[in-house]
């Protein structure tokens, strides 16, 4: 018989060993993607008339410094109205105390600081140059702060260094980097004051 606690543990290793192949399968595809854009892959969509009728097959061969051709369709696209992504939010209990850990150990600079509602806070912040933000706020009427998967990674371009400094000024983060080999870059987790979790990925450039 498994104890509530033990279901407990297990749910949350579900969860995180969930959302590690979910963010393996976007590495990859976003690898993919890069190389076919670069030239370095080449897919194409081939037809051709055979005695039971049309047939169509995908067929693929690596080419380098060949371009796609017209009829070579890589992605879809339809017309929308959204042209951005605006900001990522993450609820959270107390703003000030997660002001402090934003700009403070992750070194994010601090863009708004709202108040509304009488009582609350819209604060953003952001890496130096980053388009889309994070907001700190606190969570609706019925929601809850603390304690979620945000789903947010973080770029830098030194993982090891970063964890080290992260470890070293008390941060919550996995006791190691984790290396899961090419194409997936290494990453670490961390948690901020609330338990919110966030990724940081290695990007060199």
């Amino acid at each position: 018989m498994f104890s509530a606690a033990t279901a407990a543990t297990a749910s949350e290793f579900d969860l995180r060993a969930l959302s590690t192949i979910s963010l393996v399968f976007c590495w990859v595809s976003l690898t993919v993607w890069l190389l076919v854009t670069a030239g370095l892959i080449h897919l194409s969509v081939k037809t051709w008339a055979s005695p039971g009728g049309d047939e169509f097959s995908l067929g693929g061969t690596s080419k380098v410094g060949n371009r796609l051709r017209p009829q070579e369709v890589l992605m879809t696209s339809s017309a929308t109205r959204i042209s951005k992504v605006a900001n990522v939010v993450i609820p959270v209990d107390d703003v000030d105390k997660a002001i402090d850990f934003y700009t403070g150990p992750l070194g994010l600079e601090k863009r708004t600081d709202i108040p509304f509602g009488g009582q609350y806070r819209w604060v953003e912040v952001a890496p130096a140059g980053a388009d889309t933000v994070i907001a700190i706020a606190p969570p609706g009427p019925e929601g809850k702060a603390g304690g979620r998967e945000t789903g947010i990674s973080l770029q830098t371009d030194d993982v090891d260094a970063f964890h080290a400094q992260l470890k070293a000024a008390g941060v919550d983060v996995d006791a190691e980097v984790s290396r899961m080999g090419d194409p997936v870059p290494p990453m670490f987790w961390l948690r901020d004051p609330e338990g919110n979790v966030l990724l940081v990925v290695e990007v060199v450039a």
